[in-house]
């Protein structure tokens, strides 16, 4: 495929760069130094044109850091430049990244309902200490929410593990930084945030200002003293975490002519997107319907139709009005562009520009159509999806589970004795906790789920392709407990909230509406038998009372049964 193709083409090509970079180190010389800047500069060049975006940007920061270097030979040993290795690496790092990025689709895979599903794509958390009982706190939490730690006691052991793909973040000790801060700021030029942001949290310090501004100088990104805010330590590290797309951009390209459609189709399915052709003008609102997409590309003339008025025909329809309509045409007369765009398209391209290039400008729209529907359709406070879209999600879910014959749970939880939170720390203290609830989630659940805010202390999540009860029932306790082991702080004090779950299965219950009316009654089942439970709407009754209250499984069956 093409994209393979330019990143095995990259790697040749980083190859010969950095060879000529260590010949260069080994001799140096000005005419070495401008073959390696040359050599980069045409490879962020080549890497912008094909879409390969981290690797042209970390290709022109090299660029720019080596460039002094190239031209005066003395500074060859300015450490600096052997930090330049570094940056080699990360550029290694970024077209495998790309190239399996594609040849996934952009998705994320997960099989079952375990941290990996999310956190493993995020890559490992480093952490830097010797045991001590703060650090320990924050190593059981951050594993509880169920990001994937690795522990380090000596900064070199630490720098040696560099070798392996970043970490999504390095968390320090304080106690390391005051000890060995030049080692410290030697790891943080190490990281080369230049090229790949990779950043550096100082935790369990003090909350002197010495302390906070001698992890500013060590290169620290955030400070977080002792007792850990876990929650704001999440945050954090969520602001630095890579975002895959888990399901590529979805393009719907309409023309009349068979063979460029296609053409333009494979070259968006190159560039990691997903493309379908409509030949026919005159099925285009019903193909939308079913596809869902995330830009129209439109031929401005075909047989029956133009496209400025089959542009027209789409903006008329509530469902579709805000979906970018991108007109691509060989028309040169600016003014035609120009009067199609403004009647009922949002740009136009040309059809005789680059294929990449034409890749990458719908991308970009497709992109910035998401993000803004994102927002519409997010709740504010956990970025979950709100209840309006979340019932939509439902009842789509529904009418695909109906037509293919499968199956998939829909399961509401609801805090245990939230008002307690805000009557005793505040409402500030009780929204970290609804984050915390959105992020044991988002880590717990695979991508393929679906998780929303059902309204104040209640959430929701439709488990695609439960096999059965058991199944959803087993992925819920998993949030139950891991939600139960994260301790939050208020007004000076630790404490742990705890959650209550209702499931019901379709098609047990084959509507939107009977589902949450089941998932709902086996939520207060669960508060009624004693909270801190998940119970599945339907289920017999526990022989020993336990753990599931009347209706619901109880948890030592679905362990021990075989």
């Amino acid at each position: 495929m093409r994209r393979a193709k330019h990143a095995a083409e990259f790697t040749l090509a980083l190859d010969r760069i950095e060879n000529d970079f260590r010949a260069f180190q080994e001799h140096p010389s000005h005419g070495q130094g401008k073959r390696v800047l040359a050599g980069m500069r045409e490879l962020a060049l080549r890497a912008r044109t094909c879409g390969f975006g981290e690797l042209d940007e970390n290709a022109r920061l090299f660029s720019e850091r080596f460039h002094p270097h190239a031209l005066t030979a003395e500074e060859v040993k300015d450490p600096a430049l052997f930090e330049l290795e570094g940056g080699l690496r990360i550029m290694e790092h970024a077209i495998a990244m790309a190239a399996n990025q594609f040849a996934s689709g952009g998705r994320l895979h997960g099989q079952g309902w375990t941290a990996a599903a999310r956190v493993d794509d995020s890559g490992e958390v480093f952490v830097l200490g010797k045991e001590a009982e703060c650090l320990n706190e924050v190593v059981g939490q951050l594993g509880a929410i169920g990001y994937r730690l690795r522990r380090f006691e000596l900064l070199a052991h630490l720098a040696e593990a560099l070798d392996t793909p970043l970490p999504l973040a390095v968390l320090v000790d304080q106690r390391i930084i005051e000890r060995d801060m030049p080692g410290v700021q030697a790891l943080h030029m190490s990281l080369a945030g230049a090229f790949s942001p990779v950043p550096i949290f100082s935790v369990c310090g003090g909350r002197d200002l010495e302390s906070r501004l001698m992890a500013v100088r060590a290169g620290g990104a955030g400070y977080f003293p002792e007792p850990p805010a876990i929650n704001e330590l999440v945050d954090a590290l969520e602001s630095f975490a890579p975002r895959a797309e888990s399901n590529p951009y979805r393009i719907l390209l309409v023309d009349d002519d068979q063979e460029q459609a296609e053409y333009h189709a494979g070259v968006l399915e190159d560039h990691g997107m997903h493309a379908r052709v409509v030949q026919d003008p005159f099925t285009l609102l019903t193909v939308m319907a079913e596809f869902g997409p995330d830009l129209v590309l439109m031929d401005l003339y075909m047989p029956g139709v133009s496209g400025e008025e089959l542009g027209k025909v789409v903006r008329q329809d509530p469902v579709f009005a805000s979906v970018p309509i991108v007109f691509f045409s060989e028309e040169k007369d600016l003014v035609k562009q120009l009067d199609a765009v403004s009647e009922a398209g949002d740009y136009f391209l040309s059809k005789n520009m680059l294929s990449d290039h034409m890749a990458l400008a719908v991308k970009s729209r497709a992109a910035r159509y998401r993000k803004f529907r994102a927002k519409m359709m997010r709740d504010g406070l956990t970025g979950l999806l709100n209840h309006t879209n979340l019932k939509l999600m439902l009842e789509s879910e529904v009418r695909r589970a109906a037509r293919t014959g499968g199956r998939f749970a829909f399961a509401m939880l609801d805090l245990d004795h939230f008002k307690r939170v805000n009557d005793t720390y505040g409402h500030p203290v009780g929204d970290m906790v609804l984050k915390a609830v959105s992020k044991v989630l988002t880590q717990r659940l695979r991508a393929s789920d679906v998780l929303g805010r059902y309204g104040g202390e209640e959430f929701a999540a439709i488990l695609v392709d439960a096999k059965d009860g058991r199944a959803a029932v087993a992925a819920m306790d998993q949030v139950r407990e891991h939600f139960a082991r994260v301790e939050h702080h208020g007004e000076g004090a630790t404490f742990t909230v705890t959650l209550s779950c209702g499931v019901a299965m379709f098609p047990d219950f084959d509507t939107a509406a009977s589902l949450a009316e089941a998932a709902d009654k086996a939520l207060y089942e669960a508060k009624q038998g004693g909270r801190n439970r998940v119970v599945l709407a339907g289920a017999p009754p526990c022989a020993s009372g336990k753990d599931g209250g009347e209706g619901g499984f109880c948890i030592e069956d679905l362990v021990d049964s075989p």
